[in-house]
């Protein structure tokens, strides 16, 4: 399966988010993708967010997609936590 972009919000420990269009290997439902206009990677909101890598970030994604689906669709992003 191709991987789908979904829309990614990174809460940091400053208070501050980063938004971010993030490329998985799982299907995306369509109320959590990226627009196609969007860029990949992060985009302006801050500094000192202390960032985890691409590959751990998709883990991250991964590991909370079932449990919070409904949620994340309801809010149009999913939500990573670095606090």
């Amino acid at each position: 399966m191709a991987g789908q972009r979904v829309n990614v919000k990174l809460l940091c420990p400053g208070g501050h988010e980063h938004g971010v269009c993030l490329e998985i290997p799982h299907e995306v439902h369509p109320d959590l993708r990226c627009k196609l206009e969007d860029p990949s990677g992060i985009s302006a909101g801050g500094g000192g967010c202390p960032l985890p890598s691409p590959d751990e970030l998709v883990a991250r994604v991964l590991r909370g997609y079932r449990g919070a689906v409904q949620e994340w669709r309801r809010l149009g992003y999913v939500i990573v936590d670095l606090r």
